[in-house]
């Protein structure tokens, strides 16, 4: 199936949104670990803040090359005083990013938009290492804390409105048939 540009604008504004809703979450869980063991984590997050900042930037810039307006929402920001349970919100919120970023970049080879394609791969491989980065520390934290409680959830809330919000976006096929009155239908290759 052959997406749309205006399917795809209406999905980075989804994409826009969670990365927006991401930025402001890394900002609390950064000021809100606590412990000598996560400080290392914090300044990291505060890093990975400004990353998600200009992924925005980014897909702002896109949606509006598409011919779109930029939708600036923010969405449920997840947060807790549990350390451990922070950094699960984060890991699981960037293993989204990775599946829907996966999925963009396909969207947009299909309308062979390459620059919107590299800049998506962009985005994919920073997502890619700070779910390695968290995955990482997820697991130090479970090992320090003996008997940690530390179980990952079923679905993220992002992921679950994601995937809710993405099915409301109705999809036009464009029709890849030509017709010419003197030969019979044929599918363009």
């Amino acid at each position: 199936m052959v997406i749309s540009r205006e399917n795809l604008v209406a999905l980075l504004n989804m994409d826009l949104e969670l990365e927006i809703t991401r930025a402001i979450q890394c900002i609390n869980h950064s000021v809100a670990l606590t412990g000598f063991a996560y400080g290392d984590i914090a300044r990291e997050l505060k890093i990975y803040t400004h990353k998600k900042i200009d992924h925005a930037v980014t897909l702002a810039d896109q949606i509006k090359y598409f011919g779109g307006f930029p939708d600036i929402k923010v969405g449920k920001v997840h947060t807790s005083t549990d350390n451990e349970e922070m950094l699960l919100f984060d890991f699981e919120d960037s293993e989204d990013a990775i599946r829907r970023y996966k999925i963009r970049i396909e969207q947009a080879e299909q309308l062979k938009e390459m620059e919107l394609t590299r800049r998506l791969r962009m985005i994919l491989r920073v997502e890619q290492q700070h779910a390695m980065y968290l995955k990482k520390q997820v697991c130090v934290g479970a090992r320090i804390n003996e008997g940690s409680t530390l179980t990952p959830m079923d679905a993220s809330y992002f992921s679950q409105q994601w995937a809710g919000n993405a099915a409301k976006v109705p999809i036009r096929v464009k029709n890849r048939t030509t017709w010419n009155a003197d030969q019979p239908l044929r599918r363009l290759q």
